[in-house]
């Protein structure tokens, strides 16, 4: 140094308006312990008026501030002429800042990390500004002067370049203005101990041709230690590393002369700054530059690794925003774990980013289920694991076997990353990092991310991976029950729908059944006159043609009526061994010639299939029903008419769509057209009673609810596939028979009769002198009344008159059921046959239970009568 401090007290002026923060400063230059004089304004305009009487040695002011006050170029231009200036701002204004290129100016941020430094920053200043009045007079503004301060501009200028970049600039700059050859800086880690060359430049001994740098110098540790140790420049310029001042027992070039100094000093690194083997000794001068370089060098350092940090929390907050959204939005597993890998690629810059599952078997693979990034194949060989092996020493089975991050710092010089180091680095991967995604204690996976430059992963950024990680975890659970929750809402709904459909079907039925009953009895009037009319006029032999056609009529309605039941699962039908095939054969025959031939039938009948338990009217019923309909989607445009049937085994529960499980052997029917399909809200309603998109007079809507109606009767169920456009198909099951039984049909050419006498009960009075009559022409003697009370009561008064009850079981007061259970308590052994149209709480087999002889579906019919009685009497 050319001239000492030793021995001055600076005179320092702080324009400062806030008298608080003026007095922060104050304190801080008193708790330095230095006898330097503060003198305390609050605007430029006094400092500047203080100039006069005595010339500071520095002035510290802030930046301009956005109410007007703080320095500005034009205010820096005025002072910097008569001394040096201090300035402080903050980090967003650094770059204005360096814009100003005057050499007696120097800045610092305004943060408690620098403010505590605030009296090391003035004393730098005011040396440099001594050392820059110490050149000689007839020097001027000499080369290496000018060309110093044009480093030092450059250097305040570099806010945007890597650190790299600030690091070689720096080194290269000492290296020219020294006549050094070659530039060291080396970092000291406190925690560890150790040293490590960072960074070089020039011809350094021990580096290899290719770059690869060395841990160390060779033979310079002790000057570093003194470095360390004192906090001070270290200059040698009769240092020799060995006796023979040649070469040492590895090759390396002897250190002749050599310098360094402490560039930072931190909690637990310090940097070291050097240079060595000048041509000539190294002077204050130098040290004095190299100063200057280290001091500067050190702030726009940690200037930049501010910005840096800054930027890893704008990124990291940008990534766990983005989290949340994916969490939101994400319909599955996949898609959420490819969104997070793409966020973390796109908002924290990296190469590639892929999340694994552990496997737990024996071969504890992992799994890659998500990635994205510059993966080109890399992961389709990757073949890693977890377990102890050498595909398992990697970061990715090391983080997931220990449960703790695993960090690859420079992927070239990593022995563990050997089995795959060259598919890495064609893809441009430099380093990497590990992290395990734990549920508790239990690893299942990692997510493993790739960079493009080394060392990429800090403490900080490790603690954002580990907590994202753990994010990861939750948010994968978070799925998990999402789409459970939605698959149970989604079972619900359907379950809310089908409960809905039977109890519409429900009440459509009990309505039914109580139009049924009505619409027998009317048509056993209308029968049994007919039959008692046409007796007549066949025994007086006059013509009985018009007869016989309110008969037909009468049993159309009778069939009508069943088919109502038959939909409302209330139909007593005539069950019997069918074999499909032929009934199919012959719906088809009928069918045909109404059919235009723009479409076209295709049968795959397999005529080996098994019988059904059914009645074969009804079977009919649903092929011409569902063939009606497939043929009406078509009849505009024509098309394919397919009906198909095959016999299948369903071994395991299968759900069929709004039915019960069933297993078994079935018999399937299957018809199917190329029409135009149905809406989703159209296949919802295809089952309703009276729902239908016929236009009016070409259908009422009730076929399909019947088809429904008889198959659910039969044990089957029926499934419907259709698409909009796309034409439908419909599938029908009904269980297969496992042993052929046919019943015996034992038919009787006459008419019984008989004279026993009969108590007939039916609160339709036109129906019971109906089955009066008719039983009186057959030899019976017969009390007919329609009041079941009045009933109870005759027989009551005269039980042995009566040899047969016949009662109906819909009427007021006293059904039919509580008669019978009356009578027999009376008279145990008379045989009673129960009569009804419809009713949902009585059947043959409840009739039988209590003691009643014979049941009989209405509409009735002499034959039917007349057999019942007898086999009721006999």
């Amino acid at each position: 140094m050319v001239k000492k401090l030793e021995g001055i007290s600076p005179y320092i002026i702080v324009a400062e308006e806030d008298t608080g923060y003026a007095e922060k400063i104050r304190q801080v230059f008193d708790d330095a312990r230095k006898p330097w004089e503060i003198k305390i304004v609050d605007s430029l305009d006094q400092a500047y008026a203080l100039l006069k009487p005595r010339l500071p040695d520095l002035i510290i002011s802030e930046w301009r501030q956005p109410d007007g006050h703080g320095i500005r170029p034009d205010d820096a231009a005025r002072f910097v002429d008569r001394c040096p200036l201090l300035i402080l701002s903050e980090l967003e204004d650094i770059d204005d800042v360096c814009r100003l290129s005057f050499p007696s100016m120097d800045f610092i941020i305004k943060s408690p990390e620098y403010f505590d430094a605030l009296p090391v920053f003035a004393d730098k200043s005011i040396r440099n500004e001594l050392y820059r009045h110490s050149l000689p007079p007839d020097a001027g503004l000499s080369a290496s002067t000018e060309t110093t301060l044009q480093i030092l501009e450059t250097i305040g200028r570099m806010s945007g370049e890597p650190e790299s970049e600030l690091v070689n600039y720096t080194l290269e700059s000492i290296v020219r203005l020294t006549h050094s050859k070659f530039g060291f800086l080396h970092v000291f880690d406190r925690k560890l101990n150790g040293m490590k060359l960072h960074a070089w430049s020039g011809e350094i001994p021990g580096a290899s041709p290719g770059g690869n740098r060395p841990d160390a110098i060779p033979g310079m540790s002790f000057l570093w230690n003194e470095c360390i140790l004192s906090n001070r420049p270290v200059v040698s310029n009769h240092y020799t590393n060995n006796s023979n001042n040649g070469e040492d027992s590895n090759g390396n070039p002897n250190i002749v002369r050599f310098m360094s100094l402490p560039a930072s000093i931190a909690d637990r690194f310090i940097t070291i700054l050097g240079v060595a083997d000048k041509n000539t000794p190294y002077t204050e001068t130098d040290i004095q530059r190299t100063a200057l370089f280290a001091d500067i060098f050190h702030f726009k350092l940690k200037d930049k690794r501010r910005r840096k940090y800054l930027r890893r929390t704008d990124r990291a907050l940008k990534i766990l925003s983005e989290f949340n959204h994916s969490l939101i939005t994400a319909n599955n597993e996949k898609d959420f774990l490819v969104s997070i890998c793409k966020n973390i690629v796109e908002y924290g810059g990296y190469r590639m980013v892929w999340v694994g599952y552990a496997d737990h078997g024996e071969d504890k693979l992992i799994i890659p289920v998500a990635s994205y990034g510059d993966d080109d194949g890399y992961l389709e060989n990757a073949d890693i694991t977890w377990k102890e092996s050498e595909r398992g020493r990697g970061p990715t089975g090391l983080s997931i076997r220990t449960g703790k991050p695993a960090i690859c710092h420079f992927l070239k010089d990593d022995p563990n990353l050997a089995p795959w180091r060259e598919e890495a680095m064609k893809r441009g991967f430099v380093s990497s990092i590990s992290v395990p995604m734990m549920n508790k204690t239990v690893p299942i996976g990692s997510i493993n991310i790739y960079a493009s430059e080394p060392d990429a992963f800090n403490d900080e950024e490790v603690g954002l991976l580990v907590n994202l990680a753990s994010d990861l975890v939750f948010g994968i659970q978070a799925i998990k029950s999402k789409i459970e929750q939605k698959s149970a809402e989604k079972e619900k709904k359907k379950l809310e729908t089908f409960l809905r459909q039977a109890q519409k079907m429900e009440a459509i039925g009990t309505l039914a059944g109580g139009v049924a009953h009505d619409f027998n009895n009317i048509l056993s009037v209308i029968m049994g006159y007919g039959e008692m009319i046409k007796d007549d006029l066949e025994n007086s032999g006059v013509q009985t043609l018009d007869i016989d056609n309110i008969l037909n009529a009468c049993f159309r309605a009778r069939e009508l009526v069943n088919q109502i039941l038959a939909f409302s699962r209330q139909a007593e039908q005539e069950l019997q061994p069918v074999y499909m095939n032929h009934i199919i054969k012959e719906a088809l025959k009928l069918l045909r010639p109404s059919i235009p031939s723009t479409i076209e039938f295709r049968k795959k009948i397999d005529a080996s299939c098994g019988p059904v338990m059914a009645d074969p009217t009804q079977i009919h019923q649903i092929v011409m029903n569902l063939c009606t309909n497939a043929y009406q989607a078509m009849k505009d445009a024509g098309g394919i008419l397919e009906i198909s049937l095959a016999q299948i085994s369903i071994d395991k529960e299968e759900e069929i769509i709004g039915m019960d499980f069933l297993t078994g052997n079935f018999v399937k029917l299957t018809v199917s057209d190329t029409g135009l399909g149905m809406t989703r809200q159209v296949l919802d309603r295809i089952f309703d009673p009276y729902f239908t998109t016929k236009g009016r007079g070409e259908g009422t809507g009730l076929g399909l609810s019947v088809v429904h109606g008889i198959i659910k009767s039969l044990g089957g169920f029926i499934h419907v596939y259709s698409e909009e456009g796309n034409g439908s198909a419909f599938q029908v099951y009904l269980p297969m028979m496992e042993h052929e039984s046919i019943p015996e049909e034992i038919q009787e050419a006459v008419i019984p009769t008989g004279r026993e006498r009969i108590l007939i009960v039916d609160d339709e009075k036109n129906l019971v002198e109906l089955l009066g009559r008719m039983l009186s022409r057959l030899g019976y003697t017969v009390t007919v009344m329609d009041d079941s009370v009045k009933a109870m009561n005759e027989f009551q008064s005269r039980p042995g008159d009566f040899d047969l009850l016949i009662t109906d079981m819909a009427m007021p007061k006293l059904n039919g059921m509580e008669l019978s259970r009356r009578i027999l308590e009376l008279r145990p052994d008379i045989p009673i046959i129960l009569c009804t149209g419809y009713s949902e709480i009585v059947n043959e087999e409840k009739a039988s239970e209590i003691g009643v002889s014979q049941f009989i579906m209405k509409p009735i019919v002499k034959k039917i009568l007349a057999k019942a009685v007898r086999a009721a009497l006999d």
